[in-house]
This record gives structure tokens, C-alpha cells and sequence, in this order.
């Protein structure tokens, strides 16, 4: 696995847009994600699927719901295929569709709609594989309250030289704990729940190693959040509007907390997962350097791994490590081989290739 020739991160950027205020609610307040879409599309399987969330924050429901599918003429550029994450691009439009779900989406609850774009047809080329930009937009009556913006990928041939993937799932929670022990707000729960962002990582990753594929992945988590999920399997308390919520062990989040650690120790132990941890505080490398603190490196690297290993199945990769938030710099690089680390996880444009 350290021997791939590359290591491809690929991110799908959503654009929340601020539009026009509708008459009966403040687009501002409804919130618009994407939670899942066909990989990419072929001459044989032109159904493009695509699920969103919309999360309605405001104290109004809102009515007379559509969503309309705008897809656009094919990029050829990198500089052309950031732009269309931001803005429509220059290029005719090739395929729209509009559809009506029945029902509200209530004042501070969400709705996941499927949608489906037939692409056979649209003006797509049936010689050249392409990317092609997609418009997602949720409207009440004739009003756009929420867009996103996702790139459609049209293969029409197989690949002449196959491209060496290496996947790096990065699994961390900020410290949410206040010093009596209490969670000061319900964050993590929430994203325990299905739907959310941790919640479907864990699911993703628990049923590729769980399925048929024998796709190596690295896999770096973070001993606050394996911690801080320790302490809610065991129930907690967490701050709710002026009081303080009392959940107790098996229910709830604290249900949910083992679940996750479960599914983690499932990851953690599969043959295929290079396991590695954050330093304990996931603190900034540079910023230890800097703050007089370097001792404090080797200590901070150590106790990461140990919560691993006393917590999850597996064991974390000594010489593998993902600086908290990519952050390097020549000082940190000169520190963490003495801890071992000879291999560094960074996010594109980290640092020069």
C-alpha cells in the first residue's frame, strides 16, 4: 500500500447559494446536501440517481416543494471544472428535469429526496468519456430556496491505462467534553445519526470490509473521537438549551456510541485496513514546534496510538501518520521521524509536489 503510485483524494463540492427570499420562509434557513449519487454513468446504465437532504432550520414550513435538474454541456478544463463548482458554466444546457414530491418540508425537519435523470436522452457524447456539470436546485413555488452543484462523469469506454487509487478516510471529532465531564453540546450525537456525515463514513467503511472487495484503504481516526464515544456507550450528559440532558447507557446516543465503537473495531481488525492515529490532542505539529512544546510531540504520538490499541481490534501503523489538518512544516518533518513516522498522509495541496 505504501508503494501506490498516487494518492487520489477526490472531493464532491456543494454549493450552498444564497438566493431569493421566498414570501413564506427565508431561503437562508433551508440547507441542501447531497447524500448520494451514481458514481458515474455508461451506454449501458445512463439512469443518473442522485439523493439530497434539505434541512429546513426555520420556524415556517415550506410548500409547494419541486427540485429541478440542470445538467450542462461537458467540461475540458481543471480551471473550467473548479468554476462549475461555483457558478454555471458558459456551456448550453443538455438535460433539465423538474420534479414534485408530495408533502411539506416542516419547520425544523429534513427530507431526503431521490431523483433520477434518464441520460440517454441528453446531448451527451457517446465517443468520449466526459464530466459534466449538474445543477441541483429546491424551489418553493417559483422561488430558489437552496442549490448544489456535483459533477456527472459519462464513461464510454474502458480505461487504456488503469489509475492506482489509494483511499485515506480520515474519522476525528473535535473535543466536545467540558472539564466536569459534561458534552457541552450534542454535535457528536447528531452525527451518529443515520443520514449524517460520521455516521455514513462508519457505514460506508464497515460494509466494504465487510463485502467482497479486497480494496486496501487507510483509515486514520482520531483518539478524541474513540475516547469521547468510550464515554457515551457508558451514558453521559450533555448540555440541552439551558439544562442538562441525563442519557442513560443502551439508549438514545449512547446506543448509537456503541454502535459506532463496534462498527470501528470491524474496520480497525479487517486485513485490508492500514490503521493509524492523530496525535492524542490532535494538535497542530508546527504548532508544538513553535509553542516550545516539542517534548510534548513524542508523548502526544505515543498516547494517540495507545488509545487505539487498548480501544479498537486493530493495531495503528507506527510509520503512517496524517498531521492534524495537513499541517506541516520543515521543523515538523525533522521531529516525527524519531517517532517512527516515515510516511505522511496530506490533503491535496498540503505541501509542493
Amino acid at each position: 500500500m505504501h508503494r501506490l503510485a498516487a494518492l487520489l483524494l477526490v472531493w464532491v463540492a456543494v454549493l450552498l447559494v444564497p438566493l431569493p427570499t421566498a414570501s413564506a420562509q427565508d431561503a437562508g434557513a433551508i440547507r441542501l446536501t447531497l447524500v448520494s449519487q451514481t458514481p458515474w454513468n455508461t451506454i449501458r446504465d445512463q439512469v443518473l440517481e442522485v439523493r439530497v437532504r434539505a434541512q429546513n432550520t426555520g420556524d415556517a414550513p415550506v410548500k409547494d416543494l419541486s427540485l429541478g435538474l440542470t445538467m450542462f454541456g461537458p467540461l475540458f478544463s481543471r480551471t473550467a471544472y473548479e468554476t462549475s463548482l461555483t457558478q454555471d458554466p458558459p456551456s448550453a444546457v443538455i438535460a433539465f428535469q423538474t420534479f414534485t414530491p408530495q408533502g411539506d418540508l416542516p419547520a425544523g425537519g429534513s427530507r431526503v429526496f431521490r431523483v433520477a435523470l434518464d441520460l440517454s436522452t441528453a446531448a451527451v457524447s457517446r465517443t468520449q468519456s466526459l464530466v459534466y456539470p449538474l445543477r441541483v436546485e429546491l424551489r418553493s413555488g417559483f422561488t430558489t430556496l437552496a442549490a448544489l452543484r456535483t459533477p456527472v462523469i459519462f464513461l464510454v469506454r474502458r480505461p487504456e491505462t488503469p489509475l492506482s487509487l489509494a483511499w485515506t478516510f480520515v474519522l476525528t471529532h473535535p473535543i466536545d467534553l467540558r472539564p466536569d465531564g459534561v458534552f457541552r453540546s450534542p454535535d457528536l450525537e447528531q452525527q451518529l445519526t443515520r443520514g449524517s456525515r460520521l455516521a455514513g463514513e462508519l457505514r460506508a467503511l464497515t460494509g466494504l470490509v465487510q463485502g467482497r472487495s479486497s480494496a486496501p484503504v487507510d483509515v486514520v481516526v482520531g483518539p478524541m473521537l474513540v475516547s469521547q464515544l468510550a464515554m457515551m456507550a457508558s451514558g453521559y450528559r450533555v448540555v440541552h438549551g439551558a439544562s442538562v440532558r441525563q442519557v442513560a447507557k443502551g439508549t438514545d446516543g449512547s446506543a448509537l456510541a456503541a454502535e459506532a465503537l463496534s462498527n470501528l473495531r470491524t474496520i480497525g481488525g479487517a486485513p485490508q485496513v492500514e490503521l493509524s492515529a492523530t496525535p492524542y490532542s490532535e494538535a497542530q505539529v508546527p504548532s508544538l514546534e513553535s509553542g516550545g512544546l516539542a517534548r510534548d510531540l513524542a508523548a502526544q504520538v505515543t498516547r494517540g496510538r495507545e488509545v487505539l490499541s487498548s480501544t479498537l481490534s486493530g493495531t495503528p501503523d507506527p510509520s503512517i501518520l496524517r498531521p492534524p489538518d495537513s499541517a506541516v512544516d520543515p521543523g515538523s518533518l525533522e521531529a516525527l521521524p524519531p517517532q517512527g513516522v516515515s510516511l505522511l498522509l496530506l490533503d491535496p495541496g498540503a505541501a509542493p509536489q
